[in-house]
């Protein structure tokens, strides 16, 4: 039989078989991501995350069109009832695949190409042996985050030689060394900073609610869902007391917007509605997942019958509703996965902009057309934003590429890709102050903490591995490239480390800018002259003027880069 790696070559193009309906660049180069991994890494259990509302759907469907088209059958595993309509109905509509649903009393044929299972159903013993084990030749899991709870591993190894793909859009840095003891890779991460700069979503803007609530002592227990989270009975009774604030707080910034709220429990959903009421909100409700009236509320929410739906754990995944302009977040949480779900129920643009931003020309123009729309951006009300606690959720979770980017994230107010963007400067500003500390120790090579920052990338310079594959140690042959380029290859410790760092320097090569080596010589000839110009020594004014033209080192091509070198072998200074 001829497998599917024989049938997917360069993909740029992507083949016909591969293409579904509306694919945008972005995800194009997901699909390419994940043929490499197979292709040149030999990795079968690959991840992918993507921002809620980048179709992740789209992806997955141009994934398994290969698999088909290559006389292998496709199963796709998804958790919730809307989840499961929902794929099967995507998959259907964006592929033209006859899709089988495997769900409670809905049975497959054998002969689907493709399956959308109810992970429930399938993990038992007499459902998941009437297939045989190598009758999927991949298995793609939606909402991926979840691929470690015990019902998910029991089918991933009862189909042990299938080829696994899992898409999520919410794994973050917790998550990903989680999810890494099973994913080899990440093919592709296309997160919301980067959705909302390329102008496929909308912006974030965060408004702090300023009230005290104290979780000091606050006990993790298990979910139903399998994670480990804050005890939502004792989170509801902390927030209690502050609810009159809050409702006062979403009535002053939110009175105009359609609103979806998360709170911890049912109760305190039911008590928000009434409140709420009270500051001047008509049209308001709440739904829970025993809810008997919840398909009935959710279809009066989307009408625009319901201006403001409290939800408790409910509408968090597979909940596609674009005109929410605002939400409200009172469900304290450590899982930043639940947190990115709920604030992702907002980031999605309006619908009747899609064939616009589909036929904008760049990142600019997109960005415009969302800014013109109805729903410029989603106001995030957070009265937990403020919280001394460093584990919680919160909005700088979103963007954040970091620790310590985050940290200096706390509390701010305003557009989230603002203050991101200020607290990485912030970061830089002082990791920068650590390097001068050092400046003048002469060195061959440079360690990959001072490559990142001299290069304005601190989450290279702060590096940790996330998958298996990450983790690895590097290759002779990515040692001895490093060791060429100029850096110190002993300080390089993982794989995909030295990955990130080569393929930098394969991208500043290609766009003509200075050697590493030269780079930093010039950086600490300059750090040495402005120490000795800021101590009150004396440097001669054709010094000082060289130090004002020196500019970003960084971005400086070799051309220039080697003038400035020249210049300064001419005064002596080697």
């Amino acid at each position: 039989m001829t497998t599917s790696i024989d049938l997917l070559p360069d993909l740029a193009p992507i083949p016909e078989y591969l293409e579904v309906r509306g694919m945008r660049q972005y995800q194009r180069e997901i699909v390419q991501a994940v043929h490499d991994g197979w292709q040149d890494e030999g990795c079968c259990r690959q991840l992918i995350v993507a921002a809620t509302g980048t179709g992740k759907t789209v992806v997955m469907g141009a994934i398994a069109k290969g698999f088909v088209a290559a006389d292998q059958k496709v199963l796709v595993l998804a958790h919730t009832d809307e989840l499961i309509t929902q794929a099967q109905d995507k998959f259907s509509r964006l592929t033209g695949l006859p899709t089988g649903r495997e769900k409670a009393r809905d049975r497959a044929s054998l002969n689907d190409r493709v399956v959308v299972g109810s992970v429930q159903t399938m993990r038992g013993y007499a459902r998941l042996h009437s297939f045989k084990p190598d009758h999927f030749g991949l298995v793609m899991i939606d909402e991926a985050h979840r691929t470690i709870a015990k019902s998910y591993l029991t089918i991933l190894a009862y189909f042990a030689n299938a080829r696994v793909v899992g898409v999520t859009a919410t794994a973050d840095r917790g998550d990903k060394k989680a999810l890494g003891r099973f994913y080899e890779r990440i093919a592709k991460e296309y997160g919301m900073l980067e959705a909302i700069n390329d102008g496929w979503l909308a912006r974030v803007e965060i408004q702090p609610i300023s009230v005290k609530i104290d979780l000091n002592g606050v006990d993790s227990k298990r979910t139903g869902d399998g994670d480990v989270d804050l005890d939502a009975t004792v989170v509801a009774h902390r927030i209690e007391p502050f609810l009159d604030d809050i409702a006062k707080e979403i009535w002053l910034h939110a009175s105009r917007r359609r609103i979806l709220g998360f709170t911890p429990s049912i109760d305190i959903a039911k008590k928000m509605v009434g409140i709420c009421q009270k500051v001047g909100f008509t049209k308001v409700d709440w739904v829970a997942g025993e809810d008997p009236d919840r398909h009935r509320k959710v279809a009066a929410f989307k009408r625009g019958d319901i201006q403001l739906l409290f939800n408790a754990q409910v509408l968090i995944e597979g909940f596609d509703q674009d005109d929410i302009d605002a939400i409200v977040n009172l469900r304290a949480t450590q899982v930043r996965a639940l947190y990115q779900q709920c604030i992702g129920r907002g980031t999605r643009p309006l619908t009747s902009i899609l064939p616009a931003l589909n036929a904008a020309p760049d990142a600019a123009a997109r960005r415009e057309i969302i800014a013109r729309s109805a729903k410029p951006a989603v106001l995030v009300l957070d009265p937990l934003w403020l919280h001394e606690t460093h584990n919680l959720a919160e909005p700088a979770s979103l963007v954040s590429r970091n620790d310590e980017e985050m940290k200096l994230m706390k509390g701010r107010q305003g557009d989230l890709l603002t203050i991101q963007a200020e607290a990485s400067r912030d970061l830089l500003d002082h990791l920068r102050e650590q390097l001068l500390k050092n400046a003048n120790r002469r060195v061959a090579r440079i360690d990959p903490f001072t490559f990142g920052v001299v290069v304005g990338d601190e989450e290279l310079a702060l590096y940790q591995p996330e998958t298996l594959w990450d983790a690895r140690a590097p290759t002779i042959e990515q040692l001895k490239a490093l060791i060429d380029n100029g850096l110190e290859a002993e300080s390089v410790k993982w794989r995909g480390q030295a990955q990130k760092i080569l393929a930098l320097i394969d991208h500043r090569r290609q766009r003509g800018f200075c050697s590493i080596r030269l780079m930093n010589w010039l950086n600490r000839i300059a750090d040495s002259q402005r120490r000795k110009r800021d101590a009150g020594e004396r440097i001669s004014g054709e010094m000082a003027a060289w130090l004002g033209r020196l500019g970003d080192t960084a971005t400086m091509t070799q051309v220039d880069a080697t003038k400035h070198q020249r210049w300064l072998f001419a005064r002596g200074l080697r």
